[in-house]
């Protein structure tokens, strides 16, 4: 069960809760429903003793996600192991009402001409044949499961040579003419697997932006505590700290330069549109704020966002450039 008991104040806004939205739902382990129904008819049973036979304790809860994406990733486990742990092996699922999305809202751009809203239907089609399977399969040898499928030539590009530079060249043509313009930037983007391949392509980019650049380091030291032993500070330098690579956090080193885009990692001011996805472009660098002007939103921009990342004084926090 989860770990809020009757009586709490969580457990009173749980109460007035009318709907629980749950996003990349096929992701979570099923136990973690299990727990949240558990807790949900205890603690909605406690003003109405029938909710502890319904499910959810009678909570409405929406689940999002695509089950071709994605699923429970468990370490060590095997295709079973896996789908076992879906939520579609739980005995709520039984519970669950499936509505699904047939429209492809991208293509209700009226910008889009015949020829770019065919190109994108076809490819829109075929990832949905290859998350239900229907794209044929092959193995590769000493393998016992078909796992490999061919991609459309239309869409791959092939280079022996520096493959971060082909891709940044497709993306990105015309950049030198037009790496400060704001509808040329808010409609590209690389998406990208690992933060590895992240930041590589992130250097690469701050590279081609002419001017000078700025870096802005963070500043590491381990919390005080009352059992830190007084050889911490010796056995941790702030070059072990500096050296460390953590996950949503960026690394202790961050490059910019004027006309090089970012984008919020966090609310800052909803009113004026300074919140979390948002995407800027600097437009001055000084040594603790940065002066940006906001980019246009558009269709591409609503599919990929990107990230990069700005220091504080004391925290790595917000901002990551070209690539997500």
């Amino acid at each position: 069960m989860c770990n809020i008991g009757r009586g709490t104040i969580l457990a009173g806004l749980i109460q007035k809760t009318s709907l629980i939205i749950w996003d990349e739902a096929p992701m979570t382990h099923r136990f973690c429903f299990e727990a949240l129904d558990r807790t949900l008819r205890d603690l909605l049973s406690a003003n109405e003793p029938s909710n502890a036979a319904k499910t959810f304790g009678g909570m409405p809860v929406l689940l999002g996600g695509d089950f071709r994406q994605v699923l429970p990733v468990i370490q060590g486990a095997d295709r079973c192991q896996i789908l076992n742990a879906s939520p579609i092996r739980s005995p709520l699922w039984k519970h669950v009402r499936v509505l699904g999305l047939t429209v492809n809202m991208l293509l209700s751009n009226p910008a889009l001409s015949p020829i770019e809203r065919t190109r994108m239907s076809r490819f829109a089609q075929w990832v949905l044949d290859v998350g239900e399977g229907k794209v044929p399969a092959y193995r590769k040898d000493g393998e016992t499961e078909n796992t490999w499928i061919n991609i459309p030539d239309d869409i791959v590009r092939l280079t022996k040579g520096d493959k971060p530079s082909t891709i940044i060249d497709v993306v990105y043509s015309d950049f030198e003419s037009s790496f400060s313009s704001v509808p040329y930037l808010a409609q590209r983007c690389i998406v990208c697997p690992v933060n590895t391949v992240v930041d590589e392509l992130n250097e690469i980019m701050v590279g081609r932006v002419p001017g000078d650049s700025k870096e802005y380091r963070s500043f590491d030291q381990i919390a005080n505590s009352i059992e830190m032993p007084s050889d911490y500070e010796m056995l941790y330098p702030p070059e072990v700290l500096n050296s460390i690579a953590l996950n949503n956090y960026p690394q202790h080193c961050l490059v910019l330069k004027v006309s090089v885009p970012v984008v919020l990692l966090r609310n800052i001011n909803q009113a004026q549109g300074l919140c979390n996805g948002t995407r800027l472009l600097v437009r001055r660098l000084g040594d603790r704020i940065l002066e940006a002007e906001i980019m246009t939103i558009t269709y591409w921009t609503l599919c990929f966002l990107l990230f990069w990342s700005l220091f504080t004084v004391s925290l790595r926090i917000f901002f990551n450039p070209w690539i997500q």
